[in-house]
C-alpha cells in the first residue's frame, strides 16, 4: 500500500509546487478583487498539466507498480513529467532574460 501513498505524495508535492508561489505572490490584484479561475493559465499550460497527471496515472495502469517494480514506474512514469517541467522552466527562463543595453 506504500505505492499508492508515494504517488500520492508526489502529486501533493507537485501541486504545492504550483499553488504556494500564488498564495505569497506580491503585487497584482487588491484584497477586494477576486481573480478569474485559470486567468493565467493558456491552452498550452492546461494541456501541459493535463498530460502531467495523465502520463503517469496511464504508466501506472499498464505497469502496475505495486505488482512489478516500482522503481520502473518512478523512471517511466514520474521522471519523464518532472524533465519536461524542468526543461519548461530553463526555457521560459532564457525567454524571459533582461536585454543588456550597449
Amino acid at each position: 500500500m506504500s505505492g499508492i501513498q508515494e504517488i500520492l505524495l508526489l502529486i501533493l508535492l507537485a501541486l504545492a509546487l504550483f499553488a504556494v508561489p500564488r498564495l505569497f505572490k506580491r503585487g497584482g490584484r487588491r484584497g477586494g478583487e477576486r481573480a478569474r479561475s485559470g486567468a493565467g493559465l493558456s491552452g498550452r499550460m492546461r494541456l501541459a498539466l493535463l498530460l502531467s497527471v495523465a502520463w503517469p496515472l496511464s504508466v501506472g495502469l499498464f505497469r502496475n507498480p505495486l505488482a512489478g517494480s516500482p522503481q520502473a514506474f518512478f523512471y517511466i512514469g514520474i521522471v519523464p513529467v518532472l524533465l519536461a517541467w524542468g526543461l519548461a522552466w530553463v526555457a521560459a527562463g532564457f525567454r524571459r532574460r533582461p536585454k543588456r543595453k550597449k
